[in-house]
């Protein structure tokens, strides 16, 4: 498990909340591309779950991940997706996009230093990298997503 010390990941600045299988995340806005709402998901044959398919996305065709699947596969907690939200790679040499299929997007938020060392790590079930990491803000918990590790797992699937 990755220590947040050394992570880059989470740094001070603003999250995008977002709700899905009835729990509060957030993204880095830093990677979030654009939120659409939900369009036609062609689906892909021998593909996991999680990937509900591929869209259309300003000609570009890009994986659509039921993002309450991937971090739930045994649950179907889904409330019925509303938007897509396309983020994107940290390098953007090689910028690669996926879109996050998501019941409902919230706010932005801000996210403090302070915040980041309260944090608790944890795995989700479709990946051996930490994706999550719980935070605190304003007395409320919301699952911060380690896109990184996130698109990794997904890229070996």
């Amino acid at each position: 498990m990755k220590n947040l010390e050394t992570s880059n990941v989470f740094q001070a600045g603003k999250l995008l909340t977002l709700v899905t299988g009835r729990v509060k995340y957030g993204l880095s806005v830093s990677r979030v591309t654009e939120i659409i709402g939900m369009c036609p998901i062609t689906t892909v044959p021998r593909t996991p779950d999680y990937l509900k398919g591929v869209i259309n996305f300003r000609g570009k065709i890009i994986p659509a991940l039921d993002l309450a699947k991937f971090l739930h596969p045994e649950s179907d907690k889904s409330l019925g997706a509303t938007s897509i939200v396309v983020v994107s790679s940290e390098d953007r040499s090689q910028e690669r996009l996926i879109g996050l299929v998501v019941d409902e997007v919230l706010e932005v938020v801000p996210l403090l230093e302070n915040s980041l060392r309260q944090a608790i790590l944890s795995k989700a079930s479709n990946s051996e990298e930490t994706v999550l990491i719980k935070i605190n803000i304003a007395g409320e918990d919301i699952i911060a997503l380690d896109l990184n590790n996130m698109l990794e797992s997904i890229g070996s699937a």
